[in-house]
């Protein structure tokens, strides 16, 4: 999941860190260092386009992304967009063979991503093979369907299945991350299988269930094209036009319904046959995740990494995962083997209780924003993930906090203010997951 960043069990605190002004720590960094520099603009199908040049850089990413995640599968249908993102990603024959094609030009980094809300096709190249890179994304969304054959539909769905049964069935812990969600969505809503769905839904998808979703979501009027690295922004715009510009509009995908919030706390218990240590998650879901909420909930994530890195041999993490329409925010509590079930469960509460109430230094809140600073201007100083971050910023638009830019109004939190949002955000019913593993520790060798 995106976003993990440490301890977080300051949401139900009633201490205050009153007295400390957060905006009197010295900065390192200014609001310029933190606001990427971009062009937007809107081709006329609908394509939302972000040019960000960099004439240092060696290459040019281009990422592609839609509002075709998980979240816009039909009901019974998880595990489609995955699916779609392995058919389109590149096709079986020489003129659809996208990945050879550009390789073979100099590309790297050639990629796709299902994720709860996007789809995304993403390419580094050349700066001389932009129109190439353009030229295969609008052949992809404008010729790939045509091409696709039954045999195709089989090949991608054992990929497909292979990949699930690698990261979930076959992986640690795996049953862990299917049962948060299971609980958390109900029935028939699409985020309940998550990203991977099941074995027996990938297998039952049709040719027209994969072509039927790529012409209703995978279209311009639906997209965010970002291009960053060395390249001019006239000659690209030229080419936007001439290739993925020039594709039919379709129609922008409509947003999801709201989400359902959890009625009642569940608790669930789940056999953990290959890890050792027992595991325990708590999870909520959200319904409002793009206000000042999101960073309340990330600073204090990443303020108490810093401050309890290390706790009493507990591996502690926490996650806020945004999406068009509401937020999953999970806390996993990793025990010592030698903790039972009861146990487990109560030294999750009391970890809880315990870093709810601990009054941060001053110093480390300091540390906290400048390490947040830091994070940031790495991902702006890479191309990559300086396309990810532009992309993220145009489909989670984020207004400005205090009169704050939203790439530094995390400077305008206090933490009074931190515990306040989230001990708002998080005083719902909440899904417990409980993870006990059956497999024992290795033998001791004594020499």
């Amino acid at each position: 999941m995106r976003r993990w960043l440490g301890w977080c069990w300051l949401v139900l605190s009633t201490a205050s860190f009153a007295g400390q002004e957060v905006t009197a720590v010295p900065r390192r960094s200014t609001a310029a260092d933190l606001t990427p520099k971009f062009e937007r603009f809107v081709t006329g199908n609908g394509l939302v386009v972000l040019l960000s040049p960099d004439p240092q850089a060696n290459q040019v990413v281009v990422d592609l992304s839609f509002a075709a995640g998980a979240l816009y599968q039909p009901p019974g249908k998880g595990g489609l967009a995955h699916l779609v993102e392995h058919v389109f990603w590149s096709g079986a024959t020489p003129e659809t063979d996208y990945r050879s094609l550009l390789e073979s030009r100099g590309a790297v980094g050639f990629n796709a991503l299902t994720t709860l809300d996007r789809l995304s096709f993403r390419v580094m190249v050349p700066p001389e093979e932009l129109p190439l890179a353009l030229w295969t994304n609008a052949d992809r969304l404008g010729s790939l369907a045509a091409t696709l054959t039954e045999d195709e539909l089989r090949r991608n769905q054992r990929i497909v299945a292979q990949e699930r049964w690698q990261r979930i069935d076959d992986a640690p812990y795996g049953g862990n991350q299917v049962a948060m969600m299971r609980t958390l969505f109900p029935e028939g809503h699409p985020l309940r299988a998550g990203v991977s769905g099941s074995r027996d839904d990938i297998n039952s998808f049709t040719l027209e269930d994969v072509k039927k979703y790529q012409r209703t979501l995978l279209v311009p009027a639906n997209g965010v094209l970002t291009l960053v690295g060395n390249f001019d922004p006239a000659v690209a715009k030229e080419w936007i036009e001439k290739t993925v510009g020039a594709l039919p509009p379709g129609t922008k995908a409509p947003r999801p319904p709201k989400m359902p919030a959890t009625t009642s706390d569940e608790r669930v218990s789940v056999t953990e046959e290959l890890g050792r240590r027992p595991l325990v998650t708590l999870a909520w879901t959200l319904d409002d995740p793009l206000t000042e909420l999101a960073e309340a909930l990330e600073f204090g994530a990443l303020l108490l990494s810093i401050y309890t890195d290390g706790f009493v041999g507990m591996n502690v993490s926490a996650g806020y995962l945004p999406f068009n329409g509401g937020a999953v925010f999970a806390v996993q509590v990793m025990m010592p083997h030698a903790a039972d079930k009861s146990e487990a469960a109560g030294n999750a509460e009391a970890v809880f209780r315990y870093l709810a109430r601990v009054v941060m230094p001053k110093e480390m809140v300091g540390a906290t924003l400048l390490a947040w600073d830091r994070n940031l201007m790495e991902r702006l100083e890479n191309v990559e993930t300086r396309a990810s971050l532009l992309t993220e910023q145009e489909v989670n638009p984020k207004d400005a906090v205090y009169g704050f830019t939203p790439a530094e109004r995390h400077w305008a939190l206090t933490p009074d203010r931190v515990q306040l949002l989230a001990s708002q955000a998080l005083k719902g019913k909440r899904a417990t997951i409980q993870s006990r593993p059956t497999r024992p520790l290795p033998p001791k060798l004594h020499p």
